[in-house]
């Protein structure tokens, strides 16, 4: 369980970083549709974290992960409908609530189980680690991903090289 959340915060940030690209310059979406995307996953990251907290006790920890790092994964495999412009951006909307969702499951339960697991006194160097390891796994997320746009041939190639190298990395 606690491998789960450093790896899923590598993806879903890493592919985070580029959705709005994706939006604006493949399919000619402003800001505030783009804001509505981001806003609309923010929901159901916080609504799945407060289901999480209610699922926990008859699931447990090691289900609610799965379903997390499933739901994401799967949200990353849907933003490659983006790279077709003809596909409708409105898309992204159920595509990224549920990437959202899933890390609502996962950050919380990793959390959670990580803190339960420490010893009296140390909780505060596992908070320490945690905090760590999100930040380190979103720059790499993102570096892996920026990198592999950069090098592209063009922006729909480089948005589906990088999505996939972070669901490579998922695995």
């Amino acid at each position: 369980t606690a491998v789960a959340e450093p790896g899923t915060t590598v993806v879903f940030f890493g592919a985070e970083a580029h959705l709005p690209l994706a939006l604006t310059d493949i399919h000619q979406r402003g800001s505030t549709f783009t804001g509505l995307v981001l806003t609309a996953a923010a929901m159901a990251w916080s609504s799945a974290a407060f289901l999480q907290a209610r699922l926990l006790p008859r699931l447990g920890a090691s289900r609610i992960a799965l379903m997390g790092v499933l739901g994401t994964a799967l949200a990353v495999s849907g933003l490659l409908l983006l790279v077709d412009p003809s596909v409708t951006p409105y898309v992204a909307l159920p595509v990224w609530a549920l990437g959202a969702a899933g890390m609502g499951l996962v950050y919380n339960t990793t959390s959670d189980s990580a803190l339960a697991a420490t010893g009296e006194g140390d909780s505060g160097s596992t908070g320490t680690a945690l905090g760590i390891s999100d930040s380190v796994g979103a720059a790499f997320g993102t570096g892996v991903a920026s990198g592999l746009l950069n090098a592209a041939p063009s922006l729909g190639v480089g948005l589906t090289w990088g999505w996939m190298a972070l669901l490579v990395l998922a695995v």
